[in-house]
């Protein structure tokens, strides 16, 4: 009887050292001295291609949207005005309703 649970204890020992055992390490082949370009150019052309009509596009729905503006706009005034510089909306710079209309 010991020597089948001796038999059975080496078994055990020696699975489990088999599953212990690390692989060993990959080896790594040295870098490049310099940059290695992709053989792979199909993006290159689509890309172009897409600039183009992006280009296009703009060259033709431009002019078109100037065509289409009234010609009265009103002037802008800019945000960074000081306070009534723009006399549009009353002394203080913001809307002053108590106050009659300057226009």
């Amino acid at each position: 009887m010991k020597i089948l649970w001796f038999i059975l204890l080496l078994a055990i020992a020696s699975v489990a050292e088999a599953k212990s055992t690390t692989p060993p390490a990959p080896q790594r082949e040295a870098a490049p001295a310099a940059p290695v370009i992709s053989g792979d150019s199909q993006w290159v052309e689509r890309l172009l291609i897409g600039i183009v009509v992006l280009f296009a596009a703009a060259a033709l729905i431009g002019p078109l949207y100037r065509l289409n503006l009234p010609d009265n706009i009103l002037p802008t005034h800019s945000h960074d005005e000081p306070p009534g510089a723009s006399h549009r909306h009353g002394p203080s710079g913001t809307v002053d309703y108590s106050a009659p209309d300057r226009h």
